[in-house]
């Protein structure tokens, strides 16, 4: 076999591999080319800027299973999802418009990215209740707003640390105040704007978090949603545990999965960069899908 025919065969599998995790994890929802900015049509970011750079990544896969772990604690967000989201029905909906918006927002034309902060805010009005403790709640009140944007943005930020490609350039307070334009468009008009007002955001938050009965059913869920390929179910351990191991102590006791002190230097945090340097090999970056 000559070079030139390994590496096309490289490549035919990269590019198969990739269509392949790209349908999973985004099916109907991905961006199509004309939605993807360019210096033509450009977006609110550009490849250039810390969240494009850490939003591509695949370590956030691993940073939004952290943050869908950590959001269950907060009851009125919590009951919001269990009244009004299919999550237990269609899962692989549910993460791949949660996907769309955030790919949207991050790699989309300006159009892109205000349509979809638009169409979220039109699905929020209709999101209000009350929890089984009878407290009310409503999807664009901007204070569930914060703790959905605050452990967000604090997740996605530790994994892209502790998994990601780490580009010494890129700094945790670009990339939350970049990260804040979303969410303000939203309704969260105070979004932090450096990575330690996002610390201090949580603990203001802690007081509020409770692991309900909800809160239970969804980490169950979350642990073993029963639409894992089986080949896949030990990568998705990994990542699960990768997930956890990210979140603050207080929050790990409070769900009751916490990680043993020397799993996560020792044995997890090496395996899930492995796993994310092979799904980064797979994949193809958001602005180089626009020559495909």
């Amino acid at each position: 076999m000559t070079f030139d025919t390994y590496q096309q065969l490289l490549n035919r599998v990269r590019e198969s591999g990739g269509n392949s995790i790209r349908n999973y994890l985004a099916g109907d929802s991905e961006l199509s080319t004309g939605e993807i900015a360019s210096p033509e049509n450009p977006g609110w970011f550009s490849e250039t800027d810390a969240i494009w750079r850490v939003n591509a990544d695949p370590a956030l896969i691993i940073g939004g299973l952290a943050s869908l772990f950590i959001q269950t604690l907060h009851p009125r967000v919590m009951s919001g999802v269990a009244d009004h989201s299919a999550y237990e029905q269609d899962p692989l909906g549910r993460l791949q418009r949660t996907g769309r918006f955030i790919g949207a927002t991050t790699f989309g034309t300006t159009e892109t990215a205000d349509t979809a902060v638009e169409t979220v805010k039109k699905i929020h009005s209709f999101v209000k209740g009350k929890t089984p403790a009878g407290d009310a709640y409503k999807a664009d009140d901007p204070h569930l707003l914060g703790w959905v944007h605050n452990t967000e943005v604090y997740c996605f930020w530790k994994s892209y640390e502790k998994f990601g490609d780490v580009d010494p350039e890129i700094r945790a307070d670009d990339y939350t105040a970049q990260a804040a334009k979303a969410s303000i468009g939203l309704g969260y008009k105070s979004a932090p704007s450096t990575f330690a007002e996002v610390e201090h955001n949580l603990e203001t938050y802690r007081a509020e978090c409770e692991y309900t009965d909800q809160a239970s059913v969804a980490v169950k869920f979350l642990v073993n949603p029963g639409v894992i390929p089986k080949p896949t179910i030990p990568a998705y351990l990994l990542m699960t545990t990768a997930a956890v191991s990210l979140l603050p102590r207080w929050s790990r006791e409070m769900l009751k999965i916490p990680v043993p002190p020397l799993a996560a230097p020792l044995a997890i945090q090496p395996a899930a960069r492995q796993l994310t340097s092979l799904l980064r090999w797979f994949a193809v970056p958001p602005h180089e899908r626009r020559a495909e």
